[in-house]
């Protein structure tokens, strides 16, 4: 669905990260475990999360400000949960390094 937050967000990065056309071959799949539409951030988390893991995924390398143009385009949230999901991403780094 072209209107879902997790969909616009892996299209963005697609097009940020130089590829042509609509995304394609990616399948994202979401298990929910709040309610919909409650009003706690679950689809801006969710966006947030796809920008986050398809980087590592894709290995990119675009700069922080350009990653954090497109979460703050999808919304305040996004941006919000994406710096979150970053800082969540450095513990664990560290946390297997140890």
């Amino acid at each position: 669905d072209h209107t879902n937050l997790v969909w616009r967000a892996a299209q963005q990065l697609w097009v940020a990260a130089g590829s042509d056309g609509d995304l394609r071959d990616l399948l994202i799949r979401i298990e929910k475990r709040i309610p919909l539409q409650a009003g706690l951030g679950g689809g801006s988390a969710d966006a947030a999360a796809t920008l986050a893991g398809l980087i590592r995924l894709w290995k990119l390398t675009l700069p922080s400000p350009v990653v954090g143009e497109i979460a703050a385009g999808l919304g305040a949230d996004v941006a919000f949960f994406l710096s979150l999901t970053a800082f969540t991403l450095f513990l664990n780094v560290v946390a297997l390094e140890r």
